[in-house]
């Protein structure tokens, strides 16, 4: 772990057993995230980052891990308990569970399935078959909804991208057609490019 601005080495973790494919941040509350990694040793780590930068839990998956994604749960909980139209195993446990965990960790790999894990106690609360081609293998999972946590996006070993919502956990949209290799996928939220910057200047006041 580096601080960018020092550029000074300010953690080292060391609790996984093979090369780590993926990770990314779960938000516990305003100005405080964990860190989640997921490696090629089946496991998923949640890691303190106050402090030494300490393992807080680790889940064993049983598969390779290519990708994980942390999606926030507090809207989610208050979209469940006010439509009753939202079901499934994804959905009802949202609704039912007691202690509710500040984020929910979701994984994929070559098993073929897209689960969701609660990190506070290392359990898999849902779920879903992959819909992708080439056996359903997946290599990345991403969330396009970073503040509510309603959307995200798979990317399988057929090179196709598949849109979920949440918390129906189901597939909404999705991209075919590309063969190019895959490597990596970034979500930006909002971007003006130059030229569109260079209109907005030479626009007339009060013009559109």
């Amino acid at each position: 772990l580096w601080d960018l601005e020092s550029s000074a080495c300010v953690g080292v973790m060391k609790n996984h057993l093979a090369s780590i494919s993926s990770m990314c941040f779960g938000r516990v509350k305003t100005q405080l995230f964990e860190l989640v990694t997921g490696g090629r040793d089946q496991i998923v780590n949640v890691w303190d980052l106050q402090g030494k930068c300490s393992l807080v839990r680790s889940i064993p998956v049983f598969e390779n891990v290519e990708g994980v994604m942390t999606v926030p749960t507090r809207h989610l909980r208050q979209q469940c308990k006010e439509r009753s139209v939202f079901r499934g195993a994804f959905a009802d446990w949202m609704r039912q569970e007691k202690e509710l965990p500040a984020f929910i960790i979701f994984t994929v790999g070559n098993g073929g399935l897209i689960r969701a894990w609660n990190p506070l106690d290392g359990k898999s609360v849902a779920s879903h078959a992959s819909p992708h081609a080439a056996k359903g293998e997946l290599r990345q999972i991403h969330c396009l909804d970073t503040a509510k946590g309603t959307k995200m996006v798979t990317i399988g070993e057929d090179l196709n991208f598949m849109m979920w919502s949440l918390p129906e956990f189901e597939v909404f949209s999705h991209i075919m057609g590309h063969n190019d290799e895959i490597v990596h996928v970034q979500l930006i939220p909002q971007i003006t490019w130059p030229q569109e910057m260079d209109d907005e200047a030479d626009a007339p006041a009060g013009g559109p």
